[in-house]
């Protein structure tokens, strides 16, 4: 059993706030836990004193006094928030966290679907450029077909000219020769009719 005045010795040795705020923060958190070790104490004390307190007196039908040990227990809990909340500065002002854990969940998540998506527009950006690289293949390979033809188009145009000068002059040849035939032809022609006139006339004369 922890007496009373055992209790109030260990409350006279809790660590004394300066006000000041600064100071290691290993130190301090040591004796924060220190506190919290010797007011569990306490308040355990206090419960077994006063349950003992009530044993002793239930004979004499007293009350039994739950009050205190209520105030020691709320005490206590609100002791322990300084254990629950994190002390991220020197001088050891108690600060809110800045992310609890489904905050920090869903941050993951969402990085998590970020990192997919970005991991999916890579791969179409990787899909794209291929394509583009096959269709800048083909376009090379069109121009290269088309240049080829374009020569052969035009070696066929000056072949054809060639043709068609030769064909031409062919055929003026031709022409001209139509027409010294055509003369030669209707010399000839008269020739023979002045023939028949002079063998007729000469036939006629004979007889």
């Amino acid at each position: 059993m922890v007496s009373i005045d055992r209790a109030r010795r260990a409350r006279s040795n809790e660590p004394k706030n300066t006000g000041n705020g600064y100071g290691n923060l290993e130190s301090r958190m040591y004796a924060m836990k220190n506190m919290f070790r010797q007011r569990q104490s306490i308040a355990f004390g206090l419960q077994r004193y006063h349950l003992r307190r009530y044993n002793r007196r239930e004979e004499d039908d007293c009350t039994y006094d739950i009050e205190s040990v209520k105030v020691i227990q709320v005490e206590k809990k609100t002791f322990m928030k300084l254990f629950k909340t994190s002390c991220s500065r020197k001088n050891g002002w108690r600060m809110t966290e800045y992310r609890n854990q489904e905050q920090l969940r869903q941050k993951k998540l969402e990085c998590a679907g970020l990192r997919r998506s970005s991991a999916a527009e890579k791969d179409l950006h990787t899909k794209s450029e291929l394509e583009c690289k096959g269709l800048w293949v083909d376009i090379s390979n069109a121009q290269k077909v088309t240049v080829e033809l374009q020569d052969k188009l035009e070696l066929s145009r000056k072949e054809f000219e060639r043709e068609l000068k030769r064909v031409k002059k062919l055929t003026a040849t031709l022409a001209a020769r139509d027409q010294s035939h055509s003369t030669k032809l209707a010399l000839k022609a008269k020739e023979l009719l002045d023939c028949k006139v002079a063998r007729t006339s000469e036939l006629e004369r004979r007889n």
